[in-house]
This record gives C-alpha cells, structure tokens and sequence, in this order.
C-alpha cells in the first residue's frame, strides 16, 4: 500500500520528469527554429549571390548583342555564309564571354546564320549534332529555297578554323520567325531578354538575348545557358 510520503515521493518526480521532458523539447525546437533560420539564411544569401551573378552574366551578353546587332557584317545580306565577316566576330564574342551558348542572325526571309562553340555540349547533345571528333565550332547556315524550304548546312571546324565536316540537312525546317524570341523581339524597341525555354538543336535550357536591327534586315542574338555559371 502506498503510504502519502511515497505519493509525494511520485508525484514530485513524475513532476520532475515533465519539466526534464519539456526541458529537451523546448531544446529540441529551439536548435530546429535555429537551424532552420540558419539555412533560410544561406538559402537567401546563395540565391542572392546567384541572381547577381546571373543579372551580371546577361549583361555581358546584352552588351556582346548590342554591338553585334549594330555591324553591317552580320546584316550584309551578300555575306551570309560560313565563311563571311559575320563569322570572325561571333567567335571572339563566345571567346569573350564563354556562357554564350550560341550566336545568330535571323533574317527576314527565314534564313539563319549561327556560330556554336561545342566544348560545353555533353556526349548526348555532341551526339544529336553529329559532332566530328577534334570540332570546337559548329558553323549553321540556313539558305532559304525559292518554293520556301529551309534546308540547312552545318559546317564543323577545328580551333583553328580549319573546316572538318559539313552536313547537309535538306529537311531541317527550322523557322526562326515563328520562335517567341523572335516574335518578342521585332516587338520590343529596346533589347529583349527572353524567359528560359528548351532549345530547339541542344534541348538545354537557355536563354535569348535579342535585339532587331534598325534597319529591319537582321536580329542580332544570342542565347545564354541557363545555370552554366
């Protein structure tokens, strides 16, 4: 039979063990809130570290667009070819700027002038390319036909700008003037910075820096990979 001093005896550790309980849940939560606001903190500093680095990025390649959209190289519409003077300027700009993607000029009529430099392509997308071994740029050239059809010719060369393979794709049918950029951009009076999509060659995701040309005869533009950074 429990006497009343062996009850008090109880009741006063069964009171004990209730505030020691409460003791390490308060604890508990207190190191969880702690770590929790210590992790949105850094959660808040790296994305904002990463916004700026990407706010800064585009920039550079808003810059690079800017000066290539205003030079008669690249809407010279007797120089579209994988040997014109377009060709020299989007290599050193990619070489500036190694987050470009790729460089191009859409014209009004539907063809296409495109430098690519392929050393950050994955083996899948070297593959979907068709890429040669020992190519560093991916030359693309879209030559409208009288009845309408886009066929391309992809050209591949070495880093020294010695011709490796070139692939004929009669039935690539790319338009560009039915791509949002595009659309957004002969749209737009300033330049045009798109939101991510998937591009249509790599199946990365990218984004396009746009400027149309005042003279209505090409859009400068060049497409940045997302997270590339």
């Amino acid at each position: 039979m429990f006497t009343f001093r062996t009850s008090i005896t109880f009741a006063v550790m069964a009171f004990i063990a209730a505030v020691a309980g409460l003791l390490i849940f308060i604890q508990f939560w207190t190191f969880h809130l702690a770590a929790k606001e210590a992790a949105s903190a850094r959660m808040d500093a790296a994305g904002a570290q990463t916004l700026g680095r990407l706010q800064s990025e585009i920039s550079k390649v808003t810059s690079v667009v800017d000066v290539l959209a205003s030079s008669s190289s690249v809407a010279d519409s007797d120089e579209r070819s994988e040997v014109g003077r377009a060709i020299p300027l989007f290599k050193a700009a990619v070489l500036e700027v190694p987050q470009i993607d790729s460089i191009y000029a859409a014209y009004d009529n539907g063809g296409w002038l495109q430098m690519r430099p392929l050393y950050h392509l994955n083996d899948e997308q070297r593959t979907k390319l068709r890429v040669p071994a020992g190519a560093a740029f991916g030359i693309s050239l879209i030559g409208p036909t009288p009845t309408g059809a886009l066929p391309m010719r992809r050209v591949f060369e070495d880093q020294q700008g010695n011709e490796l393979e070139q692939l004929d794709l009669w039935k690539y049918s790319y338009d560009p003037r039915v791509r949002a950029w595009y659309i957004d951009t002969m749209k737009a009076d300033r330049t045009f910075i798109s939101s991510p999509y998937i591009a249509f060659s790599v199946g990365a995701a990218v984004i396009t820096v746009s400027r149309d040309r005042a003279t209505g005869q090409a859009k400068g533009a060049s497409n940045w990979i997302s997270g590339r950074s």
